[in-house]
């Protein structure tokens, strides 16, 4: 019996030393292939000062940590800083990375997130970073020959903390500014149908339209439990509030996106 209990504690010991010093000995491999690979799929360069990784901080779930991210744009936006984040948290369930039914993510947090979205006179846009794949630049595959995916990434918890956004349109002259803006986002975004849990706060929020002031340092909450159709991407509002400045009201209806198309009620 001693014996077992000894070559169990060795094997438990042996665990842990590889749970700690693989991601410290991998961590700057990774960090290479996180980029090489991004960028070979981007019209931008994407680049972070620093990638963590730990298997026992949130155990048994696995843990990912991108600081010092930026996403600058190319040629016609050479220079643009289009996404930048102080800080990335992702926590995955480790199980689910050898399975085929997906990712399962209990958690993504965007620490001091600032996004910079710019469309030109003539409709190019900055955020249209994705390099054209192969497949759509040759003959595109018929529906009846295409394999249905089995991946799915599955997100329960979605936080975003002091963002800045700003938005400009050369083709309208709108402009659009908040910051700091937070999010949190609950629910189960892998069922078919789910009840989204949104706490949404926004400051110092400006919009000009047409060269003209139509918000200067506003503030806007919205709190609402939305159901969810996500099989058919239909949302139904339920229990909310939204405020802008002093103005409080409420929402009732549903959205529903086809396409690029928005239907509403």
């Amino acid at each position: 019996m001693k014996k077992f209990v000894k070559i169990a504690a060795i094997v438990v010991a042996v665990v842990l030393v590889i749970a700690l010093v693989a991601p410290m000995v991998l961590r700057g491999k990774i960090a290479e292939i996180v980029k090489r690979e991004a960028n070979a799929m981007l019209d931008a360069r994407l680049d972070f000062e620093k990638l963590d990784i730990s298997l026992l901080r949130h155990f048994p779930r696995a843990s990912l940590d991108l600081k010092g991210l930026t996403l600058v744009g190319e040629e016609p936006f050479a220079g643009d800083t289009i996404v930048a984040a102080q800080r990335i948290s992702v926590v995955v369930n480790v199980m689910s990375l050898f399975g085929d039914e997906g990712f399962e993510v209990t958690k993504i947090i965007l620490s001091e997130p600032a996004l910079h979205a710019h469309k030109l006179a003539d409709g190019r846009v900055n955020w249209d970073v994705m390099k054209a794949s192969e497949e759509a630049q040759g003959e595109e595959e018929s529906p009846a020959d295409a394999e249905p995916s089995s991946f799915r990434l599955s997100v329960r918890d979605f936080r975003i903390s002091d963002a800045a956004i700003r938005y400009e349109d050369d083709s309208t002259g709108m402009r659009f500014s908040t910051a700091p803006l937070s999010l949190r986002l609950r629910g189960d975004m892998s069922a078919d149908q789910t009840d989204l849990d949104l706490r949404l706060t926004a400051k110092g929020m400006r919009l000009v339209s047409g060269g003209i002031p139509m918000l200067s340092g506003a503030e806007a909450e919205l709190d609402a439990v939305i159901a969810a159709d996500l099989a058919n991407s239909r949302f139904t509002f339920s229990q909310n509030k939204l405020r802008l400045n002093a103005i409080e009201v409420g929402l009732d209806g549903w959205v529903e996106l086809k396409d690029d198309a928005v239907a509403m009620d």
